[in-house]
C-alpha cells in the first residue's frame, strides 16, 4: 500500500493510500444542512434489531450494484464511489425499491466537482453530497465512468451521439433529470447506536476506514475484520455501511459495501467488527438525504435537430409552427 501524507486546508494532515481519500473541508459545520431530527435522537438502542441488512429487508433488496473504481483505469475515487453508493441506495430505499433503479453518474463529479468533492488523486465522500446539493447529479446514462479527471461543460454533464458509429458527432443533451441532496451531515466518532440508527431509519451511510488490513488478498469471504485496543488507524479509504449482524459467538459486525468490484471479497462486500473502531470505521462517517425524484429541465443547448433528441414538455412545443421553441 503506497501511503503519502498531504497537507490539506489549514495545515491539517490526512493520510491517503493511492490517492483515495483526503479532506476538502476545514470546517464541516459550515457545510452541513440538518433539517429533520437525527435518527439516534428518537431511536432507542433496544428498538434496533440484532441484525439488519438493506440487501434483504423483508425479502426485498434495497441496495444498488457494487461498483469498481479501478476500471477502465485506476482512479483514487473511493470517496466518490462511497458517496454515490449511498445516494444510489437511499434513492432506492425512498422509492421502496420500485422501478426504475437509479445509478447516478460518477464521472460528472470528476468532471465538474473538483473544487467541491475531489479528483482521481483523492477527495471526500461528504463533498459528493455537497456537490449533489448544489448542482444535482444525472443518472449514469448521461455520462459513463471513465476513471479520469475531466473537463466541465454541458456535454460533460450529459452526452449523446448521432450515427454513423465511430464518426457521428456527439452533443450535449438539452433536457434531462438531476437528483438533488436536501440534507447532509457528518458523524464524528459516532457510536454504534448512532450509526445503526441512521442506517436503519434512512439508509446506508459512508465511512472512512484504513484499507491496509483488507488489501493484497488479506480478506476472505466470511471473515470479520477485528481490532485490539492497541490498533491505530490511518483513514485512507471510504466505504458504505448497509447493515449489521452477529456471528455465532455473539460478536457484532457491520456489513460493508466496497468499490473494488464483485470479484473482490464476498461479492464486493466484507464484514467489520463493530463497537471497537476496527479499521477506524467508527471515526468519520457521513450521510445525506436525497430527493428520489429528479428535477427535469433544460440544462443544455437545443438538441431537437438531432436524431435522438431529448423529450420536451408540451409547453416547449409551438403548435402553429409544429416546431420546438428553442428559448
Amino acid at each position: 500500500m503506497h501511503v503519502s501524507l498531504l497537507p490539506i486546508l489549514g495545515g491539517v494532515t490526512y493520510v491517503i493510500a493511492g490517492g483515495c481519500r483526503k479532506s476538502m473541508f476545514e470546517d464541516y459545520s459550515n457545510h452541513e444542512v440538518v433539517i429533520a431530527p437525527l435518527p439516534h435522537t428518537y431511536t432507542e438502542e433496544h428498538d434496533l434489531p440484532a441484525s439488519f441488512d438493506w440487501r434483504n429487508h423483508s425479502g426485498v433488496n434495497y441496495v444498488t450494484k457494487v461498483l469498481n473504481q479501478h476500471a477502465p483505469k485506476y482512479c483514487g475515487s473511493c470517496w466518490l464511489h462511497a458517496g454515490i453508493g449511498v445516494l444510489n441506495d437511499r434513492i432506492k430505499v425512498a422509492k421502496n425499491a420500485q422501478f426504475p433503479e437509479v445509478n447516478l453518474a460518477r464521472q460528472v463529479v470528476l468532471n465538474c466537482g473538483k473544487k467541491i468533492a475531489g479528483s482521481c488523486h483523492g477527495g471526500e465522500d461528504f463533498g459528493v453530497y455537497k456537490f449533489a446539493q448544489q448542482e444535482g447529479l444525472p443518472d449514469d446514462q448521461c455520462q459513463f465512468y471513465r476513471g479520469e479527471d475531466g473537463h466541465c461543460s454541458a456535454i460533460d454533464n450529459c452526452i449523446n451521439c448521432d450515427p454513423p458509429a465511430g464518426t457521428g458527432p456527439c452533443y450535449p443533451v438539452r433536457r434531462y433529470g438531476r437528483y438533488f441532496v436536501t440534507e447532509l451531515g457528518k458523524m464524528s466518532k459516532p457510536t454504534p447506536h448512532q450509526i445503526k440508527s441512521e442506517v436503519y431509519r434512512r439508509g446506508p451511510i459512508s465511512c472512512g476506514v484504513d484499507s491496509g488490513v483488507v488489501e493484497n488478498g488479506k480478506y476472505h469471504p466470511g471473515d470479520i475484520v477485528r481490532a485490539t485496543s492497541n490498533d491505530t488507524w490511518n483513514l485512507d479509504h471510504d466505504i458504505v455501511i448497509v447493515g449489521w449482524g452477529q456471528d455465532k459467538n455473539g460478536d457484532e459486525y457491520y456489513i460493508v459495501k466496497n468499490s473494488w468490484g464483485t470479484f473482490w471479497g464476498d461479492q464486493g462486500y466484507f464484514l467489520v467488527q463493530s463497537g471497537i473502531n476496527a479499521m477506524g470505521i467508527e471515526q468519520d462517517c457521513a450521510w445525506a438525504v436525497i430527493d428520489p425524484e429528479p428535477r427535469v429541465r433544460n440544462y443544455g443547448p437545443p438538441d431537437w435537430m438531432r436524431m435522438f433528441p431529448s423529450s420536451f414538455k408540451s409547453e416547449d412545443y409551438d403548435v402553429e409552427s409544429e416546431s420546438v421553441v428553442i428559448s
